[in-house]
């Protein structure tokens, strides 16, 4: 969003996001269904619930599939950790208007608005005597407001210090934060933080990994690949052999999903950079074209 304007941004994300999620579940809804089903074909394929999970690929998510895992002990959901999707497109929906009306490019006005935001919810929930069960989950919007306070300290980085006392302090911040549902909203802050400085280790990559990025495809294909194995092994339910098990199975759909996938889109980027170039100035007034 830095380096770019908001129609570059949203489609690099756009590409990021849809093709793999896509041909996930696609392959999920086509593939993995049909084979363990315990209904017919026929069932299956005429389902309402067949039909509705092919809305997943739009970002509409739905987890089951007819037939499918209704037996396991985590339930009949295919894809439980897309939960995660909506929220990530409010996430882009919040950061875009927030860059059209310009606060974006005001690092410290930015800043200064999402921890006002944030004080102000947790102020109206003490006063208002809200109170819920200890370790109680979070509410989803805090998701939206972590991942706008991760943009934020993006945004300030040349301000914020990195270093190991700010970890702590950090760490010492979301434990007692998430520990308390009253203190969810001054939660976003310190585990933006903690997430950040995770993130800017960076550690060295393996010979398997060298070149790519596996955690999309781990995340897609992690909780289907549980779920079979979970369904495929019902007397080896332990973790010591569902465990690396399914992060083989996993980290190999997630290899196919960048090789087959990801990365022949990605390497696409510019082309579609410079489709957007050409159709903004198609777009212009020839008037403005001749001044220009």
């Amino acid at each position: 969003l830095e380096r770019n304007d908001l129609r570059s941004f949203l489609t690099l994300r756009a590409m990021r996001i849809y093709p793999a999620l896509i041909f996930e579940s696609v392959l999920s809804a086509l593939v993995l269904g049909p084979l363990l089903t315990v209904v017919t074909l026929q069932a299956y394929f005429a389902d309402r619930e067949f039909w509705t999970y092919l809305l997943n690929i739009v970002g509409y998510v739905h987890y089951d599939l007819p037939g499918v895992f209704k037996s396991n002990p985590a339930g009949g959901a295919v894809n439980a950790q897309l939960w995660t999707v909506p929220l990530e497109l409010e996430c882009y929906i919040a950061i875009a208007a927030l860059a059209m009306i310009g606060i974006t490019r005001k690092a410290r006005t930015f800043f200064a608005l999402l921890a006002a935001a944030c004080v102000a919810i947790f102020s109206i929930q003490v006063y208002s005597g809200f109170f819920a069960p200890l370790f109680a989950r979070p509410p989803d919007k805090v998701v939206i407001f972590s991942f706008l306070c991760g943009a934020s300290l993006y945004f300030m980085r040349r301000r914020i210090p990195f270093n190991k006392v700010m970890l702590v302090l950090s760490l010492a911040a979301s434990w007692g934060t998430m520990s308390f549902p009253q203190f969810n909203y001054l939660v976003p802050f310190p585990v933006a933080y903690l997430a950040v400085y995770i993130g800017l280790l960076d550690p060295p990559r393996s010979v398997l990994t060298l070149g790519a990025d596996y955690s999309y495809g781990l995340y897609l294909y992690g909780f289907p690949v549980q779920q079979s194995v979970a369904y495929l092994f019902p007397d080896h339910r332990v973790w010591y052999f569902h465990l690396p098990v399914s992060l083989a199975v996993a980290t190999l759909f997630a290899a196919i999903s960048w090789h087959l996938v990801e990365k022949p889109v990605l390497t696409r980027r510019g082309r579609a950079l410079k489709w957007l170039a050409g159709f903004r100035k198609r777009k212009q007034p020839k008037v403005a074209r001749r001044a220009n």
